[in-house]
């Protein structure tokens, strides 16, 4: 979800570049078989990682605003 992972981390914390081997198919890598990937922790944190605040439980729709979003859902053009 991308919500999760906008909402859900810090990015000094959250993220991290590593740089060695990659597949020889990654079109991207700058050198065959050797560029970069990106990582992302949007998962819970807990008070050993430092993290002291109450996390956030998920935010859920309510029957009418689904019910309306259902009605108008072809109209939107999306």
């Amino acid at each position: 979800m991308t919500w999760v992972v906008g909402n859900n981390i810090d990015p000094k914390r959250d993220t991290v570049f590593v740089e060695g081997p990659v597949d020889i198919l990654d079109h991207a890598a700058p050198i065959l078989g050797y560029g970069s990937k990106f990582g992302i922790d949007a998962t819970r944190k807990w008070p050993s990682e430092g993290f002291e605040r109450e996390w956030p439980g998920a935010i859920v729709m309510d029957e009418k605003t689904k019910n309306y979003i259902d009605s108008i859902w072809k109209n939107l053009g999306i």
